[in-house]
């Protein structure tokens, strides 16, 4: 074979060759451009997964608004078009205390969520008997249990369970569970509350004979926002926020919480597992516990004039009626011009006001008063609907010393002044 035919031959081999690796090439290629895309499908159905559960939530959040609102207008309309049928008053305030209690549990739960979401929500644990709390928790359900007409029974063991725990927060798991109970069980069904020893442990189960769950739904039950019955015509209602909330709550106490139902319309029964406290261990807890007491009983918090600003007359009123009965000189301004106008009689210690207010609002009130080298003294507390980390770093950074979430309660202002004493004591100021 002459040596140009052998070329060629090497000459076809090589141009064959490449030909294959061109041909991988362009297969590995095709291959990725495949996984990139399926990657932004992917991506793209969870965007759109999750924007349409923000919608979902949106609406739902929405109808369980309207729900307790609707009766607390028709009740405010009746007694305006009847102001003198005593007859009718204690019905209606009933009324309207049971649907505002009911969207207080709603805004509670919600700020709960937040408060657990920035690792904020603490327990109050001290040794207590859990009899008292599950009698907490069936005052929180009672209503809802007589109203649906069910058969409701307790059983609760002679000797006493001692936990280390939050009275309040055992409360609102136990009642999460029986408001729960009362509103996925058909009228007139069956819920038990039972308390069980078992060796270092207590178990409390809540027991129903209602809609149960399905062997599907089951173990992400209590996944945030999870719902039993996900239909627009469901009537039980709710957020699906109450058992994602008892179950961290339950583990904030060293306990365990599990569900279990044998199918659709089978009921169904939750149980919660607390550890039990030794003698000594409760005995220590009382012991510190008093300690603290003692030292809180001595000092005595300051009684300071406290101004509060917001455009809601009503709003700003009730707030100042509460600091007075704290023992605080408290009055209003309905604007914050009306504030800065206040000045130039009486100065306050304190200016609690409102961030959302027209023309001038809390923000730029608090910029003010920070630029004045005779304003920039005063505390100046922010109140607001909003409790995103974000909207406390920007109340902050207007000027604002402490930050309360709407709705502000007594607990919430007992808590301010305490802190505000104690920030004195190590300061060394005084109210003026």
């Amino acid at each position: 074979m002459s040596d140009s035919v052998v070329q060629e031959l090497k000459s076809i081999e090589a141009s064959r060759t490449e030909r294959q690796g061109s041909t991988l090439e362009r297969t590995q290629t095709i291959q990725e451009l495949e996984r990139q895309l399926a990657d932004l499908q992917s991506a793209h159905d969870s965007f759109r997964a999750a924007a349409q559960r923000k919608d979902d939530f949106l609406a739902l959040l929405a109808h369980e608004l309207r729900n307790p609102l609707a009766p607390l207008l028709s009740a405010l309309q009746l007694m305006e078009l009847s102001p003198d049928d005593m007859s009718q008053y204690k019905l209606f305030r009933a009324i309207l205390s049971r649907q505002v209690e009911q969207l207080m549990r709603l805004v509670d739960d919600l700020r709960d969520i937040s408060r657990i979401t920035r690792g904020k929500l603490t327990l109050e644990k001290v040794p207590l008997d859990l009899a008292g709390a599950m009698e907490a928790a069936c005052d929180l359900a009672g209503p809802l249990l007589e109203e649906a007409g069910h058969r409701f029974t307790r059983t609760f063991p002679g000797s006493k369970l001692i936990v280390a725990g939050d009275k309040v927060r055992l409360a609102q798991i136990i009642g999460n569970l029986l408001i729960n109970a009362a509103k996925f069980t058909p009228p007139g069904g069956q819920v038990e509350l039972l308390l069980r020893r078992d060796g270092e442990h207590v178990d409390i189960r809540v027991r129903d004979n209602g809609v149960g769950i399905s062997a599907e739904k089951l173990p992400r039950i209590f996944e945030l926002f999870m719902q039993v019955n996900e239909t627009r015509e469901r009537s039980q209602g709710g957020l699906g926020i109450g058992l994602s909330l008892a179950k961290t709550l339950v583990e904030m106490h060293g306990g365990s919480i599990r569900a279990e139902s044998a199918g659709e319309g089978a009921g169904s029964e939750f149980v919660v597992r607390l550890p039990l406290v030794t003698k000594a261990v409760a005995e220590a807890m009382v012991a510190s516990r008093a300690l603290q007491a003692t030292s809180e009983t001595h000092r005595q918090l300051p009684a300071r004039k406290i101004l509060v600003v917001d455009d809601n007359v009503a709003q700003a009123h009730l707030l100042s009626r509460l600091l007075q009965k704290l023992g605080q000189h408290a009055y209003t301004a309905g604007s914050a011009a009306a504030a800065l106008e206040s000045l130039e009689k009486s100065q306050p210690d304190v200016i609690i006001s409102d961030i959302g207010m027209p023309e001038v609002s809390g923000y730029d009130l608090a910029r003010k008063f920070r630029s004045s080298p005779q304003l920039k003294h005063i505390t100046l507390i922010a109140v607001t609907g909003f409790q995103q980390e974000s909207d406390r770093e920007e109340a902050h950074a207007a000027g604002f010393d402490h930050y309360l979430t709407k709705p502000v309660g007594i607990k919430d202002l007992e808590e301010l002044l305490e802190s505000l004493a104690s920030k004195a004591l190590l300061t060394g100021e005084r109210p003026a």
